[in-house]
């Protein structure tokens, strides 16, 4: 049986845990009705969880690699799925596909 790694960050806002899956789930504790994130890790079980300063990232050890990290910061996981789409949806499609809403662009450069 696998134990699961635990870890809070220092100003106790995050809490994280590792799954059976070898996946990583990340919960605000001020927020306890929201779902915890999710960080693949994918490379065999999590052996230890650790949080860097401010809450920013979070450190990962498998077996196979001792110090993965993963970063938290919203800011930067808009950015790289801004990226990865080539950009925001266009006027036309955000009013094909979210009509009752007002037209923002999200993926300002």
């Amino acid at each position: 049986m696998t134990r699961s790694a635990l870890a809070f960050s220092a100003d106790g806002s995050l809490f994280a845990a590792s799954v059976g899956d070898g996946s990583v789930q990340v919960w605000e504790t001020a927020r306890t009705r929201l779902p915890a994130a999710t960080v693949p890790v994918g490379d065999g079980p999590v052996l230890a969880l650790g949080f860097g300063p401010h809450a920013r990232e979070l450190h990962i050890a498998t077996p196979h690699l001792p110090d993965r990290t993963a970063q938290l910061e919203p800011s930067r996981a808009a950015a790289k799925v801004c990226a990865r789409a080539g950009g925001g949806a266009t006027e036309a499609e955000w009013h094909q596909y979210l009509q009752a809403v007002p037209y923002r662009d999200t993926c300002r450069p």
